[in-house]
């Protein structure tokens, strides 16, 4: 871990923005980072999520490079806090989303039809993702099992994935 004045420069690249949120949760670091949780946090990406819907229904791509790089803030410090916790860490978000691209893709990056119009890419994304959702509640009664999860969240769940059963049958 570099040291706090190691990371006052010019210029930054993607390992200094993680050492400086590693940095503000630390003892020594922020007081109003180090107490951020989950939940204390869900109005502030709420609140930038929509600052960036703001910039681009302005036509303001000035404030949009600022406001993505707020989201990207609340995903480092989830990521942050949830490796403090030991539930996962950043590499783990970034191998979920990447093989979440790859697999959502086959007609990229597999052996599928190749889609030609944007409905068609939609509707490849569609089927991949309600087989993942359905996949998806294995793991969600694994970790009830295991006593990691609450009730609640494993019947949320599972009515969730009964819904989308429902919405894929009727359509």
């Amino acid at each position: 871990m570099r040291t706090k004045e190691e990371l006052v420069k010019e210029d930054y690249q993607w390992q200094d923005l993680i050492d400086i949120v590693h940095c503000l949760r630390q003892p020594d670091g922020c007081p109003w980072d180090r107490v951020q949780t989950y939940e204390s946090l869900k109005t502030c990406v709420t609140n930038e999520a929509q600052e960036v819907v703001e910039a681009v229904d302005n036509h303001d791509f000035i404030n949009l490079k600022e406001e993505l790089g707020d989201v990207l803030l609340q995903v480092l410090m989830y990521s942050e806090i949830a490796e403090e916790r030991g539930e996962f860490t950043l590499n783990d978000v970034i191998n979920e989303v990447s093989r979440k691209m790859v697999r959502r893709h086959p007609h990229v990056f597999g052996t599928g039809e190749r889609a030609e119009t944007p409905k068609e890419g939609l509707s490849k994304w569609n089927d991949v993702k309600f087989q993942e959702k359905i996949d998806r509640l294995k793991e969600y009664e694994e970790m009830y099992q295991a006593g990691r999860i609450s009730k609640e969240l494993l019947e949320k769940q599972q009515e969730k994935v009964r819904n989308l059963i429902k919405e894929k049958t009727e359509t």
